[in-house]
C-alpha cells in the first residue's frame, strides 16, 4: 500500500521502491490498484472588498468565486446567521447557482432597503480545508 509523505514540494511515495513526484497542490494520494494519483487542493475564496454599496430599491448580487478540489461547497452567512435561516424572516435574501452550475455560489437581495446594512460572509469548504471572505453592506441612495 502507498502512503504519502510531503517532502518540500515533492511527494515521496513509499512502496517497494521510492520515486519522487512533483506536486504543486497540497495533498495527493495514490490509488494502489491503478497507481493513479488523486490530488486534493484546499478550498480558496477570492476576497470581497471590505465594503460594498448596494443601491436602494435595486437588486443586489454577490458571487463567491472559489477554487479547490474536490469542488468546495459554498455557505453564506448574513450577520453571522446562515442565509437559509435569515431568509425565513426576509424572503428577499436568496442564494442561487452561478453560471457554471456551482450550487449556492451567488447571494441575492431583491429590492434593497435602507435596513440592509448587513455583514455578508461566503465560506467555501471541501475535504482539504475551508476559506471565507466577508464584506459589509452599506446601502446608498439611487443618486449617490
Amino acid at each position: 500500500m502507498f502512503s504519502p509523505v510531503n517532502i518540500s514540494g515533492l511527494m515521496r511515495l513509499r512502496h517497494t521502491t521510492s520515486m519522487l513526484v512533483p506536486v504543486s497542490l497540497k495533498m495527493g494520494i495514490v490509488d494502489p490498484l491503478t497507481s493513479a494519483m488523486k490530488v486534493y487542493d484546499a478550498a480558496k475564496v477570492v476576497s470581497f472588498p471590505p465594503q460594498m454599496r448596494p443601491i436602494l430599491n435595486r437588486n443586489f448580487r454577490l458571487e463567491c468565486k472559489i477554487q479547490g478540489f474536490p469542488v468546495p461547497r459554498v455557505y453564506w452567512l448574513v450577520d453571522g446567521i446562515p442565509v437559509e435561516e435569515f431568509s425565513l424572516n426576509d424572503t428577499r435574501f436568496v442564494v442561487s447557482d452561478n453560471a457554471d452550475g456551482l450550487p449556492d455560489a451567488v447571494f441575492h437581495i431583491r429590492d434593497v432597503e435602507w435596513g440592509d446594512d448587513h455583514v455578508v460572509t461566503c465560506t467555501a469548504e471541501n475535504a482539504d480545508g475551508a476559506d471565507r471572505t466577508t464584506t459589509r453592506l452599506a446601502v446608498r441612495g439611487e443618486s449617490c
